[in-house]
């Protein structure tokens, strides 16, 4: 690594520690403020209030990272460009167009870190606080989670289920539509009050079978099919809204095993992308803040402006996951649009910038 590398790494560090440090006690004094009432009135004790707030520090980190690393860059290089060392740089034969290559792979480095961190780190400390805070009494209904309106396929046959309860393994309100293989004829119609998941299959009870063809009808205490499908992948619906969740592996897995059952998985499949999109608005807002800088030098002025600028992003980002889970279009491009919109237009000036000035 040359002097010029290791310089611009250590002042970096520098400055991402800081600023890290600073957004981090921000967030966790406001959500102090907001939780401390709920602690408090179910006596809860200061280990478990410490440990609370410790185990989210990840998730926390996993959020605010991009939008933290965007403002250390802008700190960094107003910081060099006011005080002409950027101008030092060039005078020795040094060019501009180094710095910011150094940046974009410094940047492409941490957005391959965040994906990880955010997907093991994140998602474990997510889980661990949300069990503390359901062990308050405050979420103790989340516990048994239940699932309404599911469809799914399975072989030859169209199951619904008006709820169910993945834990529990049982629902109520079943229908089992038997299909002829053209798919084109409905052979067979068996309506469930509630079942039961065992080993062998799905236990009926209370069950009517209806045949549409002669419009007769039977009546039997329970039945016994051989329904395989496991319940708890049908929990991620529930939580979707709440992607930081799941982890990414999981989630792929789950949305195959959804697929399968001929299951929308649309949003699930925005969920998916946008976890990836996100980390890698680093090196989108890298590309933003290395044209800032060059353009001047005042360091607030450069904030002030940054910050604008991770609102626009942060605001065409859910924008497009909105567009991508409600199926106007399709998963990736929702998930990427604020990527595209903002980090092609980023590239072009970027080099344009390097092209004008090493003329």
């Amino acid at each position: 690594m040359s002097t010029l590398h290791r310089y611009l790494l250590q002042q970096s560090l520098y400055f991402l520690l800081l600023c890290l440090v600073t957004c981090v006690g921000i967030y966790l004094l406001v959500d102090v403020f907001d939780r401390l009432d709920e602690f408090l009135e179910h006596q809860a004790t200061a280990g478990t209030t410490i440990a609370y707030f410790l185990v989210k520090v990840p998730l926390i980190l996993s959020q605010i990272f991009p939008a933290v690393f965007f403002l250390a860059l802008l700190v960094q290089i107003s910081q060099m460009s006011k005080q002409r060392e950027l101008i030092a740089l060039e005078a020795s034969g040094i060019s501009y167009s180094r710095v910011v290559v150094f940046f974009l792979l410094y940047a492409l480095f941490w957005s391959c870190l965040q994906l990880f961190f955010s997907q093991f780190l994140g998602v474990a400390g997510e889980a661990k606080s949300e069990e503390i805070w359901d062990n308050l009494g405050k979420k103790k209904q989340t516990r048994e989670r239940s699932v309404s309106d599911v469809w799914f396929r399975q072989g030859l046959r169209l199951v619904h289920v008006d709820r169910i309860s993945p834990q529990a393994g049982q629902g109520s309100d079943l229908e089992i539509f038997r299909l002829r293989k053209d798919f084109k004829v409905i052979k067979t119609i068996i309506k469930a009050e509630t079942f039961k998941v065992r080993d062998q299959g799905w236990q009926l009870f209370n069950v009517r079978i209806f045949d549409p063809i002669t419009f007769s009808q039977d009546q039997v205490p329970e039945m016994l099919v051989d329904l395989n499908q496991d319940l708890t992948i049908f929990e991620v619906l529930k939580n979707a809204e709440s992607p930081e969740t799941i982890s990414l592996w999981r989630l792929g897995q789950v949305i195959q095993r959804l697929k399968d059952t001929g299951t929308n998985v649309e949003f699930l499949l925005t969920a998916w992308h946008m976890k990836i999109a996100y980390a890698f608005s680093i090196l989108v807002l890298s590309c933003i803040g290395l044209i800032l800088c060059r353009q001047r030098d005042n360091v607030f002025l450069n904030i002030t402006l940054g910050l604008g600028v991770i609102f626009v992003y942060y605001f065409v980002h859910v924008v497009g996951g909105t567009l991508g889970e409600n199926g106007v279009v399709p998963p990736y491009a929702g998930a990427w649009l604020a990527n595209a919109l903002i980090g092609i237009p980023a590239v072009f000036l970027l080099l344009r910038q390097l092209y004008s000035r090493s003329s």
